[in-house]
């Protein structure tokens, strides 16, 4: 998760309790139990979710790189890796794009 921690924790529930019943995905670099713990520790869980962890250090065991600098960032899902193509295979099947 972000930094500082507890300040973007608090960013990140008041995103999801926006979300009112529409499908979300997250991904973390932290295992599906911390996120599972995060989002019961919110009161979120139970929502329409997919928790798929992104395992940032085995996708770019180079960081930083010629294309981020950190391993929090939004640029995995340009790389063509499982986590990347579970997210595009999401959005698709929730009518996200293309459809």
């Amino acid at each position: 998760m972000g930094y500082p921690y507890d300040k973007y924790r608090a960013s990140a529930i008041t995103r999801l309790q926006r979300v009112n019943g529409r499908p979300w995905w997250v991904s973390e670099d932290a295992s599906a139990a911390d996120i599972a713990a995060f989002l019961k520790g919110a009161g979120l869980l139970g929502g329409n979710y997919i928790l798929d962890p992104v395992p940032m250090k085995q996708l770019f065991p180079k960081i930083p790189n010629l294309y981020f600098i950190d391993a929090h960032t939004d640029m995995w899902p340009l790389f063509d890796n499982p986590s990347s193509r579970r997210a595009r295979e999401w959005i698709y099947k929730i009518g996200g794009v293309g459809n």
